[in-house]
């Protein structure tokens, strides 16, 4: 492949104070080390330049355009040898065939550079046992050869790629062409997650094929995706011929690794995923959140999670997955709802999720300074997590309705108004019982339930029984909230005073699309 010309003419480098840089050097590093990497002087890469560039006394490199090869740590360095300008990763990745401007991440990706010594493949590194992997130049579906494991029936008969970059808030995508001799060949795709030292971090299967399906013929076969633990910075492609204890044939060809962005460049104001669960593993005590994106509550700040987080309200908050969701300092009860804010340390770029009993005011972890309100959960009687689920911006309480609270000294018609266990200005279902606790019948009943506002005073509907005695009354509907959580019930009737019990089986929360 060819090497990419980098700068021009009229570079010139100078010190912090600005003086000229005279007399110092450019140094080109293989990325997270300290060992240097070829650079070159023209594009067929026939000729090296010299590694560290020496500038003059302009503080220009020599007149000798400068060509590179893939990826370099990048250190400016005065004349003394004190490093004034670094950068990492400069550089990017050309695809092994010339035409081939894609972006993908792998190197020969369609193996046309054969290799040297006992490596059949440039940028590629066997492990086999015995010659299993070859370039194979009459069979291919991309270029002019392609990657041939025959006779394999070894799981560790594998082709290992050359160190990539990787963005960790980036997904990775996956590619490829492949021809089996069997569906019975059980092939396999791996990603070896590397740290910026290029150290193990973890490794994820892409591709698997089980018995019987895989292709005997050409096939393009995509849709395979994976989100990098947060710590990757490089990868490494793992290929496994057969695992079958069958021999199979199996080639390879036009491997593409790429990564995209799946959010808006801009998060959209309105969440886009991030939606509520309870984890499975702990469904007392865990809310998942999934992966999704949205403004903060001054819609500035972009807030991009990135993978689904599972949050515990039974411990103290701490960063990370799995890890407590409570905020610092506040303590849980029975029936309350419980706040989900997402937020953001904008220092770090990190996104987080924290579990509040507050509808306006979270306590922040240190660091963190934006938020947006997500979503709300119901506690039972127990601490415990309701059995609930959300539907777009609706949450509904799957077990039985929730007791928010009873009152047995009403007053015929007057208005009483209540605060009840919901997310502010929510719009709420509801059930209501209506019971003489004496087992006298009350009569005349007119029953209805507000909302909150001090502009709500008397409005017939709900139920209403002329004449006749009354023992028992149950009534359901929506009602909305106000802005202190609040309702008003009014009730009109004769004869002994009637008990109330409120129960709550569910809302719409208009507050998470409107920050």
């Amino acid at each position: 492949m060819p090497a990419r010309k980098i700068g021009n003419p009229l570079w010139q480098f100078f010190t912090d104070a600005g003086a000229v840089l005279a007399s110092g050097t450019i140094n080109f590093y293989s990325p997270g080390t300290t060992t240097a990497k070829a650079i070159y002087k023209n594009a067929a890469k026939s000729v090296e330049h010299s590694n560290p560039v020496t500038l003059d006394s302009a503080g220009r490199p020599p007149t000798n355009e400068i060509y590179t090869e893939g990826f370099y740590d990048v250190l400016v360095k005065n004349s003394a040898g004190t490093t004034i300008r670094s950068i990492s990763d400069f550089g990017d990745s050309w695809s092994a065939v010339g035409t081939d401007l894609s972006q993908n991440l792998l190197s020969n990706h369609s193996f046309e550079t054969a290799g040297s010594g006992s490596e059949p493949f440039s940028n590629w590194t066997e492990t086999d046992s015995g010659t299993v992997v070859a370039r194979d130049t009459s069979g291919h579906q991309h270029g002019a050869a392609s990657c041939k494991f025959t006779s394999s029936n070894n799981s560790s008969d594998s082709l290992l790629s050359d160190a990539f970059p990787l963005d960790p808030l980036k997904e990775l995508i996956l590619e490829f062409d492949i021809l089996a001799d069997n569906a019975g060949a059980q092939p396999k795709i791996e990603v070896n997650w590397l740290n910026n030292s290029q150290g193990a971090i973890s490794s994820t299967t892409l591709y698997s094929s089980t018995e019987g399906i895989t292709p005997t013929a050409w096939t393009r076969l995509y849709g395979f995706n994976s989100t990098p633990p947060s710590t990757t910075r490089y990868g490494k492609i793992k290929i496994t011929g057969n695992a079958h204890s069958t021999t199979r044939t199996v080639n390879f060809d036009n491997i593409e690794v790429y990564q995209t962005n799946p959010y808006p460049k801009e998060a959209p104001f309105i969440p886009y995923g991030l939606k509520l669960s309870r984890d499975s593993g702990d469904t007392s005590n865990d809310i998942n959140i999934t992966a999704g994106a949205v403004k903060d509550a001054t819609l500035v700040e972009d807030m991009v999670l990135r993978s689904e987080i599972t949050k515990r309200i039974d411990a103290s908050w701490a960063v990370g997955n799995d890890a407590g969701g409570l905020a610092s300092g506040e303590s849980l009860a029975n029936n309350i709802v419980l706040y989900v804010w997402l937020i953001k340390n904008t220092g770090t770029g990190n996104v987080d999720a924290v579990i509040s009993t507050s509808a306006t005011s979270p306590t922040m972890p240190s660091g963190y300074d934006v938020k947006r309100y997500i979503g709300t959960w119901k506690l039972n009687a127990s601490n415990a997590l309701v059995n609930g689920r959300w539907e777009g911006n609706r949450f509904t309480i799957l077990d039985a309705p929730v007791e928010d609270f009873s009152d047995s000294s009403l007053t015929s018609a007057t208005a009483e108004t209540q605060a009840i266990k919901a997310p502010p200005s929510s719009v709420v279902n509801y059930a209501a019982l209506f019971t003489d606790a004496s087992g006298t019948n009350f009569t005349n009943v007119e029953i209805a339930i507000l909302p909150g506002d001090a502009s709500w005073t008397h409005h017939v509907g709900g139920a209403r029984f002329d004449g006749g005695d009354v023992t028992q009354i149950n009534h359901s509907g929506w009602v909305s909230l106000d802005s202190s959580n609040q309702i008003k019930y009014f009730l009109t009737y004769s004869g002994p005073s009637p008990d109330i019990s409120f129960k709550i089986m569910g809302w719409i929360d208009t507050k998470r699309d409107h920050p």
